[in-house]
């Protein structure tokens, strides 16, 4: 995403922020911008009198001093740097306030500090890798699968974050709705010996999490 030697305008498309003259924005307008974008403790770091400009001229060192240094702070800014003045497609993906309730929907909470200390958000997700989940401490191959399918899953709903099913299981639960199922649904199946249609989910591997 940002190399050792690269500064931000060599990895976003500058054409597109000169639609919006982002190299012109002045100080109040960034600290505006980055508070939007879920970044503004970084934003409040900026010197006086900076310009837009300065931000895309800013390396890693330069973000390092304004305390940016996590990489997936980094990717943060530089996907937003990427949408600058214009709306996500598909949903609103700078909004973070559901990531946090979504992995615990998934079955997979005890990942939440991680990535609240990460920031991360609908785009974040939308761009994560298996290096990304590295930095964010998932370190079993299971955990990290389920949440790579589960954005997927996210993608093939346009990042609606409330596509989980949260309904009770019934006789009238389709097999095409075991793809939607949150945590809570796996464990009801897990435990029930009553239902004619759907076995129990603890006779099969995939019992293990909500998105395998």
């Amino acid at each position: 995403m940002l190399g050792i030697d690269n500064t931000l305008e060599e990895v976003v498309n500058t054409e597109d922020l000169l639609e919006v003259d982002f190299a012109h924005w002045e100080t109040w307008k960034l600290h505006q911008w980055m508070d939007t974008q879920g970044l503004g403790q970084f934003g409040q770091r900026l010197p006086a009198g900076w310009t837009g400009s300065n931000i895309l001229k800013l390396d890693k060192a330069g973000l390092g001093q304004l305390g940016i240094k996590h990489p997936l702070h980094v990717k943060k800014l530089v996907l937003a740097l990427r949408n600058a003045g214009k709306e996500d497609a598909p949903g609103n993906l700078h909004c973070d306030t559901w990531v946090l309730p979504w992995l615990t929907e998934i079955g997979l909470p005890q990942h939440v500090p991680a990535f609240r200390e990460a920031m991360v958000d609908g785009r974040v997700l939308n761009w994560l890798t298996y290096e990304d989940l590295r930095e964010l401490k998932v370190r079993l191959r299971l955990h990290a699968v389920s949440i790579m399918r589960a954005i997927e899953l996210l993608r093939e709903c346009s990042f609606d974050p409330n596509y989980l099913n949260s309904s009770r299981i019934d006789n009238t639960t389709r097999p095409a709705d075991v793809m939607l199922w949150t945590h809570t649904n796996v464990k009801q199946c897990s435990a029930s010996t009553t239902s004619p249609s759907i076995p129990p989910l603890s006779r099969s591997p995939a019992s293990t999490g909500p998105s395998l």
